[in-house]
């Protein structure tokens, strides 16, 4: 049997692993980021509990490439190495460590959608279809030859949720198909990629998620689906503090008119807003400071109030930095 070493720290890291355990084909060495470091990901994992579950050693880091992990990986002597949901660069002397190399994950269909932010970009770009990839790391961005791959449906209404669940489903089903070759010692068939074919998504932060009010309603409800659970959320301001908005959807005609980023109504489950051109149904919000998800329509207790940053509260901040 292949010697595996793998590497994770998120929801899909526990679900490739949980799959490669049900297949027989169990890691010597799991290897995950420190708990205290949790923060780094929105979609954190422990997967501590699942390694000592079935009696792996764990090797807890804050630095993939940290010389005391490259000592044991050069004691253990793997023939592979899986890196599934880790967001830092594999420099190259770690992937030189394993004789058969380094196997990563990414969550589009290789070569389109290098880069990072796979599942946001896919739904605001309004994608109908994207995909999910095991492949051969190498020094590029997502470049090296294919091991496996899947096609994903995506549907007009997805959100980062549902589509990663659908990822998750379709890591499992690769996971299946490389088992018995990591079981039987065999080395793992990959295919080059036509790199003429390949396209960039650029890096996404939680502050990507800022909601501007005068966007047109879809644009608004789009990154609300993109931006949430298991990522930070779509967010705006309320009464000087961050409001996420966790569910939203279009209201695509409505016998009110406001000033953009105003409150009109409540329409059955949800508090109707103003955009630039429409507008949206907040369903679920959640107040950062005081942390919980509730409903909208008990969040919102006055009608006509404004969300969204207004030209007092820019001339508030300009002034805090000047006395900083």
């Amino acid at each position: 049997m292949n010697k595996i070493v793998y590497v994770g720290a998120v929801e899909l890291s526990q679900v490739g692993l949980d799959e490669l355990l049900r297949q027989g084909a169990k890691p010597e060495l799991v290897v995950t980021l420190r708990p205290d470091f949790d923060a780094r990901h929105s979609d954190f994992a422990d997967l501590a509990k699942l390694a000592d579950a079935h009696d792996i050693p764990v090797h807890f880091v804050d630095n993939i490439n940290e010389p005391a992990l490259m000592e044991r990986l050069a004691d253990l002597k793997p023939d592979y190495v899986f890196v599934i949901g880790w967001s830092q660069l594999i420099k190259p002397e770690l992937l030189a460590l394993p004789a058969k190399g380094c196997i990563g994950f990414h969550f589009a269909k290789l070569p389109r959608n290098r880069g990072r932010a796979a599942i946001p970009w896919v739904i605001l770009n309004r994608e109908t279809e994207t995909g999910v990839t095991l492949m051969q790391l190498d020094d590029g961005v997502d470049s090296g030859d294919i091991v496996t791959q899947r096609s994903i449906p995506v549907a007009a209404d997805e959100r980062a949720r549902t589509l990663y669940d659908k990822i998750c489903l379709a890591l499992r089903d690769m996971m299946r198909d490389v088992a018995d070759d990591l079981k039987s010692d065999r080395t793992l068939r990959t295919t080059p990629q036509d790199h003429s074919q390949a396209t960039y998504l650029a890096k996404r932060s939680a502050d990507d998620g800022w909601i501007d009010w005068e966007r047109p309603a879809a644009d608004i409800e789009r990154l609300v689906r993109a931006a949430g659970k298991p990522y930070p959320g779509a967010f705006t301001i309320y009464r000087d503090r961050k409001l996420i908005i966790w569910e939203a959807r279009l209201i695509r005609s409505f016998n009110h008119t406001g000033v953009v980023g105003q409150i009109l109504a409540r329409d059955d489950d949800a508090i109707v807003i103003q955009c630039g051109e429409g507008w949206i149904g907040a369903q679920v919000v959640e107040d950062e400071e005081r942390g919980g998800e509730v409903r909208a329509t008990e969040f919102f207790t006055r009608m006509h109030d404004k969300v969204g940053l207004n030209l007092y509260q820019l001339w508030r901040q300009m002034r805090d930095r000047k006395h900083d």
